[in-house]
C-alpha cells in the first residue's frame, strides 16, 4: 500500500514537472506581438517627420519667386485612409492631392500641373507610410498607379489597388517617388503580376 501511495506521488510529481515544462516551452516559442501601424500612429508620425518638410518646401518656393504657377499645398485627407497588413508590414496610405489645384502624371512618370482639366484623372496617387514590424522602421513615400485603357475597358475599379495588394487584373504602371517628388522606382504590371522593372539607371 504504501509502495503505491510512493509510485503515485513521483508520478504527480512528474507530471507536474512536465507540465511546467511544457509551459515555460510555450512562453518561449509564443511569438512576440505586433502592434499594427494604425492611422492615428501614422498621423502622429506624419505630423513629426513630414509635415515640416512640406512647409518648408512651400516656403522655399514662395521664397525664390522662381515659379509663374500657384504654389500646390499638399493636402491629405485622414478620413479616407487605408490600411493593409502582411504580417511584415503594416501600411497607412491615403490620397495625395492639392488644397489649390492638381498634379498629372503621364506615361513616363513625369508630372505637370494640370489647370485646364478640371475633372479627376483616370489615374491613382496616394501617399503611402510603411512600418515594418520587424525592425520598426518607418518609410513613407508618394506611389502613382496609371493603369492602361483596357484596364477600365474591362471593368477594372481603380481605387481597389492598394501598395500590399493590387488587384489580380490590374495592368498598367506603378511609380514610385520620394517625398520631395525625386523618382525612384517604378514596375509594368499585366495582370496583376510585375512584368518589368523601370529605374533611372
Amino acid at each position: 500500500m504504501k509502495r503505491n501511495t510512493g509510485i503515485k506521488i513521483i508520478i504527480k510529481f512528474l507530471l507536474v514537472c512536465f507540465a511546467v515544462s511544457c509551459s515555460q516551452e510555450m512562453d518561449i516559442q509564443k511569438p512576440e506581438k505586433l502592434t499594427p501601424f494604425t492611422v492615428s500612429i501614422a498621423k502622429m508620425w506624419f505630423d513629426t517627420h513630414l509635415q515640416p518638410i512640406f512647409d518648408s518646401q512651400t516656403q522655399d518656393i514662395v521664397k525664390s519667386g522662381t515659379t509663374v504657377s500657384p504654389v500646390l499645398i499638399p493636402y491629405f485627407n485622414w478620413a479616407k485612409a487605408l490600411t493593409g497588413y502582411d504580417g511584415e508590414w503594416s501600411v497607412v496610405e491615403l490620397p495625395w492631392a492639392y488644397e489649390n489645384g492638381k498634379v498629372v502624371f503621364n506615361r513616363e512618370g513625369q508630372d505637370a500641373i494640370d489647370q485646364e482639366n478640371p475633372v479627376d484623372t483616370l489615374q491613382l496617387v496616394r501617399l503611402v507610410i510603411a512600418k515594418n514590424l520587424k525592425t520598426q522602421d518607418v518609410y513613407a513615400f508618394r506611389m502613382v498607379v496609371l493603369p492602361d485603357p483596357e484596364y477600365f475597358e474591362q471593368g477594372g475599379n481603380l481605387q481597389q489597388n492598394q501598395y500590399l495588394t493590387m488587384q489580380p487584373d490590374f495592368s498598367g504602371l506603378v511609380l514610385f517617388y520620394d517625398i520631395r517628388g525625386e523618382f525612384v522606382v517604378g514596375y509594368k504590371y499585366e495582370l496583376g503580376r510585375v512584368i518589368n522593372k523601370l529605374t533611372t539607371y
